[in-house]
């Protein structure tokens, strides 16, 4: 029976894991990162939330280049800061080299851009990752659940499944991009994103070939990152590679955007 069930109990250990005494360190963070989908910046109470959680280094998505430009020069003065159409990465440490992971089909709003951080002791390099969303919205969700002939099913569960399968293509070509750039990174890398993908995904299975979760690493109970339907989602992660040490994981669970930020804080060992 034990057996049986541990599929299902996985992967919902990703977006729950449990309390584990194993997971506490004494270990004294040199780092701290945020990741969060800003909402373009379009909700009351959202600036306050980030200002009252300012990290070391900062990861947006979905956010206005006007609005980055304001906060670049206001309130977060002393940062440096770089923009890529909707991805803002801000830094309290120079950023020394930065460019954007191109993308073949300019069409699609999956972006991806990093910069490398030199932080005193050693530089590393930060990856912003915004993935292409899959256009799943509020009506057809509650339209599949509600669905109560067979035809009504068929047609919903229909709709859902060429949405899903559109995004996923978009979603190989982008990791195709993704991937190399990891592997091939002269220094430790992080890895922050709106992955618009569940824990038991392909994608989340593919960058965890090369990158370990890091909220899985020290975070404990509701790690459900996204709560747009009636049921939450984990799909914001930071990710890392080895010469990172997860001392602190935790979601701010402050419903202003449509998701949740999370905050990660590291001891780099050199």
């Amino acid at each position: 029976m034990l057996i049986v069930s541990i599929p299902t109990f996985y992967p919902i250990y990703l977006s729950y894991p449990l309390v584990n005494l194993s997971k506490q360190s004494k270990e004294t963070p040199n780092l701290s990162v945020m990741t969060f989908n800003t909402h373009q910046f379009k909700d009351d109470g959202l600036t306050d939330l980030i200002e009252n959680n300012l990290t070391d280094i900062m990861l947006f998505q979905e956010g206005g280049e006007k609005t980055h430009r304001s906060w670049k020069n206001k309130k977060l003065d002393g940062y440096y800061a770089e923009y890529y159409a909707g991805l803002s990465i801000y830094s309290k440490f120079p950023i020394i080299k930065t460019n954007r992971i191109e993308s073949p089909d300019r069409s699609n709003s999956g972006i991806a851009a990093y910069a490398d951080i030199d932080l005193g002791f050693d530089t590393i390099r930060v990856i912003n990752l915004y993935m292409e969303p899959m256009y799943i919205d509020k009506a057809l969700v509650k339209d599949v659940i509600n669905s109560d002939t067979t035809e009504e099913i068929e047609q919903t569960s229909k709709k859902l499944e060429v949405k899903l399968v559109n995004g996923m293509k978009v979603h190989v070509d982008q990791l195709k991009l993704l991937i190399p750039t990891i592997r091939r990174s002269p220094h430790p890398v992080l890895l922050a994103s709106d992955l618009n993908s569940t824990p038991n995904s392909y994608e989340y299975e593919e960058i965890t070939k090369y990158l370990s979760d890091s909220f899985i690493k020290a975070g404990k109970g509701n790690g459900t990152t996204f709560h747009g339907f009636k049921f939450p989602i984990r799909i914001d992660y930071i990710f890392h590679s080895d010469q990172f040490e997860v001392i602190e994981a935790k979601v701010i669970r402050k419903k202003i955007s449509d998701h949740f930020p999370v905050i990660i804080n590291y001891k780099l060992h050199n």
